[in-house]
């Protein structure tokens, strides 16, 4: 049977919750006002119903009546929220006022070791009161809305609301709420100052921080040997029942609790304990929490209370000595002054505190169980400090305090270090959640029963009938297998001790063995939330969620964190793990609020997740930035550079090589050392975060991210060092020391996030070698299959380096943008207009070691492609000059046609000389191809050596001709492995006779066709790109690069299947027509007959098909070595 003190200690559960319902509720309405409340049309109505309220007087003549009649179910539908709130906090106050006064009446004594729950629930019910009333009275234009409400109700109802009566008279309780709530209060004071007089201990011991650090109370490795035990000091010598750290909990609760009760009981303050409380209090604080956003100026309203102290209608006896007006006056300057420091020493002592916790329990996470009762401490002081610091951010000082604010005392540059150490402790206890749970569930279930039986054994038949029932059966509720029956327990001793503390019991306190269950009972009750309630205990005493609302100077702190120099930064991520708390911190009677909450959290996140994104891409630039030019500094050449310098004194400030390396010269690299602490902590913050963060309806992925962000920078970083040259593409040598620089610095970062750099690196230089082609090359077939997948809109770095040694083939030729630049063999490259830094061994190997053998498949696929569109204009050109072609075939050696053949070389032939410039191009492309043969090949041979000598060995097995017909195998060799006979002039270039010859060419039309193609070459020596042409003697090279062509027209020859010696009729017929040209010099005195000769020579040597005998047969050798002697020696043409 329920006694009269269970139904309060019932009731008082349920009003809690309704309190905290009512104060979310008024705060949101608050925000949002009917939409009604706002119609210009609406005016003259509003005023009307609102100065007659609560009465609804006949409105059809007013204006505007047409408007609001016709809309009235929308009015009703507006503002039936806000009415109904205010019939809820009607009800609520009746109710709330009945049982406040009567908690009082029927408990027998406030003993903070014995009755701590109802005095807990005393001192929250009576500051609620207060709140609610207050926050109601914030609503404006609540009278009006009412008064709409009303009207709208009379009209589409046809009645009067059965609440008018009720509704009104709360409206008019709130025009004066404080003073409304202290005249109802009166009959509690003396219990109120009873109950301040027994936390009073509490809150003096929570607010000394010096002493809280003398006794190291936040320090787990104080307690020594009894380290794995759950934390328990007492709060005093003479009260060892009263834990400490379930004091500290609740110490600034208990504070709020002492500040506003001196509003609610003004009497309280002449006695001079709870005064001197009051005031010391009250100097460290400018405003109180009120709700969400809402302060409560403290001092504002200590004034107003002292300026008619004591409140008209109260019966109690001032003290004369009690002058607070003026007293509160000069309380209000000192708070104004020495508020900020008070603080901030607070918050100093407890984020060190906290920051040690973190780092204790991140190396041995299997103390927080034992010691979570200190950091439930902690983090509620903390909490409470940083509700503090942002609620003074909001304060607006009176005009006469003004002058002695200093608005710079209230702010605090290490304020992101207590945020992110609260944070991080919170995270470590969200993740050992159940380590927790377990311990005092094994230690409830174990120590705690035990003790609980014998006390029971003790009080049997102590208590009356239903209390001792309770008694017997709260053993068995905490039996092992029964964890879910924690709740059960604590509701049951609820009740019990709700009893106990009445009247009715006063008796049976006295018995010693009744006190000692009751001490024991309140560990044990708190050990069970440990053992099933850590989120709400968090969620109580831990979140931070409540800094949401101050959303601008959260914003300016976590830029503050992220962007700083030092350990802060570890504490950014933290700010996200906060958002995630906020749609869950919603009372369930305002479920519409979670989804506003919620999507207001999520883009703040987004938000959030963006400028993180943007510090990484500036850490990683900073970063790479540093790491680079501290490592140029170091190469030996600027190091010598540098000492050369220094010795010559031409710039004193210039330190020696190895300066930044000693410890004394760190400043030197203080950017270095500032931006590598940012990133190191910001990186392992991330990596020790959780994969996922949940944000109401949106997903967070730090660690994905920061991850894309790498490879992001790594890629772009790539491309950039490639195309951002002065010469509008890196040379290969230079963009692999630079992105070896970029590389070392990423690696250096990744090591702090934890992951697998040289599979992303692997990913990028894959990706930016093949990402332009729809599959890779795969080994052993044609090159050329590649050429149709190319992406021209791809932008990675072979197409830039595709685009430069495409543009080196069709420029380095006579009329070209690069002519002058030339392929000399005994440079092994090309030479001129700088091409020496792109087209050599050299450079073709740093390529290989960044692109690969993929990436060089994809390049030498393009080149390919170039000469087989030569080819189709080459051949375009015999087609249209067949007949020219076929007249000089039969006259160029007929001694008595020679003016024809002449006329057939420089008049009839329609383009000849962009056929040479078609064939030097080919020729550039071939000797490319060899360059970059020959690096492949120097590459893999320290690579994997075998390869290569295993594809050669196959090659030296067997006949050329099986050679050339094997081509699976020459695929290999050429392309694979690089074994190309670059200056032999022996090998068949494979992948560029199958890309020929594949397209289209028949046996016809070789026989029809290309047949003409010798003695197009030979007609070719009387264009008019001759003309400019000189031999180089020191290089071996045309100056126009026209030599090359000899290469183009070599391989041509070789890849079709000619029935006769075609490099026999262009030797025959090339010989003649310069025999014929030297006889009638004065005809061709602009042409450099010497270079021909040479030229032909040169295209001997590299068919390799017939030997110089052949050419001695038509071109005396005495002719050839003249032109070689009078080119070198002479400088002739």
């Amino acid at each position: 049977k329920k006694t009269m003190a269970t139904k309060l200690f019932e009731r008082c559960l349920v009003l809690q919750d309704v309190a905290a319902g009512l104060l979310l509720t008024t705060a949101v309405l608050r925000k949002s006002p009917p939409p009604c409340l706002t119609q210009a049309e609406f005016a003259k109505i509003r005023k009307k119903l609102e100065s007659s309220f609560p009465d609804v007087p006949d409105m059809t003549k007013v204006q505007g009546f047409e408007a609001i009649a016709s809309n009235a179910q929308e009015v009703y539908d507006q503002t039936l929220p806000h009415y109904q709130h205010f019939v809820d906090v009607c009800e609520y106050t009746q109710q709330a006022n009945m049982m406040i006064n009567s908690i009082p009446a029927m408990t027998a004594e406030f003993k903070i070791d014995r009755s701590h729950a109802m005095m807990v629930t005393f001192m929250r019910m009576i500051t609620d009161f207060l709140k609610l009333h207050l926050l109601m009275a914030m609503i404006d234009d609540r009278k009006p809305i009412l008064a709409l409400h009303l009207f709208a109700f009379q009209m589409t109802k046809r009645t009067t609301e059965p609440n008018v009566t009720r509704v009104a008279a709360t409206l008019k309780r709130l025009e004066k709420a404080m003073h409304t709530v202290a005249e109802e209060m009166q009959g509690i004071s003396d219990h109120v100052a009873e109950v301040i007089l027994e936390l009073r201990e509490s809150i003096t011991t929570a607010f000394d921080s010096d002493k809280l650090r003398q006794k190291n109370v936040l320090n787990p490795l104080d307690e020594g040997l009894v380290m794995a035990m759950p934390t328990f000091t007492a709060i005093n010598p003479r009260q060892t029942s009263v834990p400490l750290h379930d004091e500290l909990r609740y110490a600034d609760q208990y504070a709020e609790w002492t500040l506003y009760s001196a509003f609610i009981c003004p009497s309280i303050l002449v006695r001079p304990e709870i005064y001197m409380l009051f005031t010391t209090l009250a100097t460290g604080m400018l405003v109180l929490p009120l709700y969400e956003e809402v302060v409560f100026d403290l001092h504002s309203e200590c004034e107003t209370l002292g300026a008619k102290y004591p409140p008209k209608g109260f019966n109690f006896v001032c003290p004369k000595t009690l002058k607070l007006k003026k007293d509160f006056k000069e309380l209000a300057i000192q708070a104004t002054t020495k508020c900020g420091e008070i603080r901030k020493e607070r918050r100093s002592f407890l984020s060190g505190e906290i920051s040690q916790l973190v780092t204790l329990f991140t190396d041995v996470p299997g103390l927080i169980a034992p010691k979570f009762p200190m950091v439930l401490a902690a983090l509620s002081m903390a909490r409470s400090e940083v509700k503090y610091y942002f609620a003074h951010l909001q304060v607006e000082v009176p005009k006469a305090r003004v002058k002695i604010y200093n608005m710079e005392d209230y702010f605090d540059d290490q304020i992101t270090m207590l945020i992110g150490a609260c944070l991080a402790l919170t995270s470590l206890v969200q993740t050992h959640t159940k380590l927790i749970e377990n311990y005092f569930t094994e230690y409830l279930q174990g120590a705690h029963r035990l003790a609980i039986k014998d006390l029971m054994d003790k009080v049997k038949g102590l208590a009356r009938e239903g209390v001792q029932e309770i008694f017997t059966g709260l053993p068995d509720l905490l039996a092992p297998g029964l964890e879910n029956e924690f709740e059960s327990f604590r509701l049951d001793w609820g009740r019990a001790h709700a009893v106990l503390m009445s009247k009715e019991s006063q008796s049976v306190m006295k018995n010693a063995s009744i006190v000692d269950l009751i001490h024991r009972m309140r560990l044990v009750i708190t050990h069970s939330h440990y053992a099933d309630s850590i989120h709400e205990l968090i969620m109580d005493h831990c979140d931070l969620s409540s800094i949401w609302h101050f959303r601008t100077n959260l914003k300016a702190i976590f830029k503050q964190c992220l962007e700083a120099n030092d350990e802060t930064a570890k504490y950014a991520l933290s700010f996200l793990n906060l958002l995630s708390f906020i749609p869950d911190s919603v009372h369930e009677s305002c479920p519409a609020e979670q989804m506003a909450r919620g999507t207001t959290a999520s883009k703040l996140g987004s938000d959030m997740m963006n400028e993180i994104a943007a510090r990484v891409d500036i850490l990683l630039k900073q970063f790479n930035g540093q790491m680079t030019g501290l490592s140029a500094q170091v190469v030996p050449v600027e190091a010598a550079y540098r000492y050369e310098r220094a010795e010559a004194n031409q710039n004193a400030a210039e330190a020696l090589p190895g300066y930044e390396s000693k410890a004394e010269n760190a400043q030197s690299i203080k950017a270095l050392i500032g931006v590598q602490a940012s990133a190191v902590h910001l990186f392992h913050s991330i990596a020790v975060s959780p994969n996922e963060i949940i944000i109401y309806d949106l997903v967070f992925r730090p660690k994905e991210l920061v991850k894309k962000k790498v490879e992001s920078y790594l890629r772009e970083s790539y491309r950039k060092e490639c195309s951002g040259h002065k010469s509008g593409i890196a040379p290969p040598t230079k963009l692999k020391a630079c992105f070896q620089n970029t590389c070392q610095a990423l690696q250096h970062v990744s090591g702090y996030i934890g992951f697998d750099f040289g599979s992303m690196l692997r990913k990028v230089l894959y990706d930016e070698s093949t990402s332009c082609i729809e599959a890779p090359y795969v080994p052993g077939t044609c090159i050329h299959e590649l050429t149709a997948a190319i992406d021209p809109a791809s932008q990675c770095v072979t197409q830039h380096y595709i685009t430069f040694y495409k543009s080196l083939c069709e420029q380095a030729v006579p009329g070209g943008s690069l002519q002058g630049a030339v392929m000399s063999p005994l440079s092994k490259g090309f030479v001129g207009h700088g091409t020496e830094n792109f087209a050599d061994v050299k450079e073709f190997k740093a390529l290989y070691h960044l692109i690969g053998g993929y990436g060089m498949a994809v390049l030498e696929a393009e080149l390919v492609k170039l000469v087989v569109l030569r080819v189709d204009k080459i051949k375009e050109f015999i087609l249209s000059n067949a007949s020219a072609l076929n007249n000089f075939k039969q006259k160029h050696s007929s001694p008595d046609s020679w003016d024809a053949t002449v006329g057939c070389m420089c008049r009839d032939l329609r383009g000849l000389d962009q056929l040479l410039i078609d064939t030097t191009i080919i020729g550039n492309a071939l000797a490319l191809r060899r360059i970059i043969a020959d690096a492949v090949r120097e590459s893999q041979q320290a690579l994997t050596s075998f390869a290569g000598a295993s594809i050669g060995m196959a090659k030296m097995a067997i006949k050329r001709n099986a050679y050339e017909n094997n081509q699976t195998l020459a695929y290999l060799a050429q392309e694979s492995c690089g074994l190309m006979d670059a200056m032999s002039g022996t090998d068949v270039d494979q992948s560029m006779k199958t890309a020929v010859v594949g397209n289209g060419v028949s046996a016809q039309e070789i026989a029809g066709v290309w047949s003409f193609l010798p003695y197009a070459y030979a007609a070719s020596f009387g264009c008019e790109v001759w003309k400019g042409t000189q031999y180089d003697q020191r290089q071996d090279v045309m100056n126009n690069n026209l030599h090359t062509s000899a290469l183009g027209m070599s391989q041509l020859l070789k890849f079709f299947d000619f029935k006769h010696d075609v490099v026999g009729d262009f030797i025959s017929a090339s010989s003649f027509v310069l025999l014929r040209m030297k006889s009638h010099a004065d005809q061709f005195a602009t042409f450099p007959l010497r270079a021909m000769v040479i030229f032909l020579d040169k295209f001997v040597a590299e068919t390799g098909i017939v030997g110089r005998g052949v050419l001695q047969e038509n071109i005396p050798y005495a002719i050839l070595h003249s032109s070689l002697v009078d080119s070198a020696a002479l400088g002739m043409k």
